[in-house]
């Protein structure tokens, strides 16, 4: 899956696999991974004011037009070659020619309250659940959070955030550098995606697990901890068991990861769970199943 968001729980298994089956089957279709733009974005935030601050560099491997979709966001800058490219306020979409060795840089900021971005990502429609927060509970960052570009792209997630946080997003290496009073967290995943995803709290905390070369967190609440493990046993168990029936698992880590939104998302090396969720018995059984064999 790319980015994709589910919350359909106790779906037939059978079901299931037909729809990853055929998924698999359409993601054929798509252009060879070379000829695909490399984007790196870097992040910031002002956690009081639920504001980010964000630079986008992106290249190409080829001559390409890319349309920048900035929904709502504040488009600081936007420049190629250091040529700075007006864009008029009111438009969402700008359309750039960029030729190999230009990079697009594209400075931005958002206000993410509460409140705002309520809706969907990845094509779902979930407008009681906000889809980007910033505030004091934690980061919950999905769909336009940050300038987009249609189609698949390499992507490099750069996020800086106060000493203390903990902080996911689609990746299999998570690298983190403390300097300042912050840290920054690097995501390194080596193959495309549709879009990026982020979350992140001071209040993980980590448990690790392994099953067979790939490596298992989970990321709980303090008052929730207690059922970390239990959820990286049943994740080792049903990595084994859909391996057998499908083959490996094809990302080296796998994270379980509590929201403080009401969510039931699977995005690639991760299932994003909402707090009443998690405390269900029976998500065990089901669910968590369910949110692996997304992957």
């Amino acid at each position: 899956m790319t980015g994709l968001g589910y919350n359909e729980f106790m779906v037939p298994w059978f079901f299931i696999l037909f729809f990853c089956l055929f998924t698999s089957v359409g993601q054929a279709s798509h252009p060879s991974e070379g000829n695909l733009p490399s984007y790196h974005l870097r992040v910031s935030f002002d956690i009081q004011t639920s504001k980010i601050i964000g630079q986008a560099l992106i290249q190409v491997p080829r001559e390409q037009e890319l349309t920048i979709d900035k929904g709502d966001l504040q488009i600081l800058e936007l420049s190629v070659k250091g040529i700075k490219i007006d864009i008029p306020s009111r438009r969402t979409h700008h359309t750039i020619k960029l030729y190999p060795g230009e990079t697009a840089e594209i400075r931005y900021s958002g206000s993410f309250g509460a409140l705002q971005g309520a809706g969907s990502f990845g094509g779902a429609e979930r407008p009681s659940i906000p889809s980007r927060v910033i505030g004091e509970k934690g980061i919950f960052l999905a769909g336009s959070w940050y300038p987009q570009v249609a189609g698949l792209c390499h992507y490099r997630l750069t996020a800086r955030l106060p000493e203390g946080y903990e902080a996911v997003s689609e990746a299999e290496k998570i690298e983190i550098e403390r300097k300042d009073g912050s840290q920054e967290f690097s995501f390194s995943f080596p193959h495309p995606l549709e879009n990026l995803t982020l979350i992140a709290t001071q209040r993980f905390r980590v448990s690790e697990g392994h099953q067979d070369g790939i490596t298992i967190y989970a990321y709980f609440f303090p008052e929730d901890q207690k059922l970390a493990q239990t959820y990286i046993e049943a994740a080792k168990k049903y990595l084994e068991l859909y391996e057998g029936l499908m083959g490996r698992y094809p990302y080296k880590r796998f994270s379980i990861v509590e929201n403080f939104l009401p969510t039931g998302y699977s995005m690639p090396t991760y299932t994003l769970l909402g707090q009443g969720v998690v405390r269900l018995p029976f998500i065990l059984e089901t669910s968590l199943g369910h949110e692996i064999l997304h992957q």
